[in-house]
């Protein structure tokens, strides 16, 4: 009930409340986090440049890659053997506004 009446209170759908908190709970990691800060000062990055920017080892990088990926925070491009990443800033600002408006 008072979950109910703070969404009400809040105007956010109980829905939007539950997809927000499975993504904090994605990014409160601090690779996932590395990750996403690097494309501010790169548009794409490949996912040698990822894992050689922030010394991660390849599995590690790819499991955070695929998590970021399944969260639709980044999107992903296969180029010849090269698989580029780049984030979705639609998803990140729709996150960004909903936490906003809460506080």
């Amino acid at each position: 009930m008072k979950k109910e009446k703070f969404c009400k209170k809040a105007h956010i759908k109980p829905g939007i409340i539950k997809r927000v908190k499975k993504l904090l709970t994605i990014i409160d990691n601090i690779n996932r986090l590395r990750i996403l800060s690097l494309f501010k000062k790169h548009k794409e990055l490949s996912v040698c440049d990822i894992l050689n920017s922030l010394k991660l080892r390849q599995n590690l990088g790819s499991y955070h890659l695929r998590v970021l990926r399944q969260a639709k925070l980044v999107s992903s491009e296969k180029r010849g053997s090269k698989i580029y990443y780049r984030e979705n800033k639609k998803n990140i600002q729709e996150i960004l506004k909903i936490i906003n408006d809460l506080f």
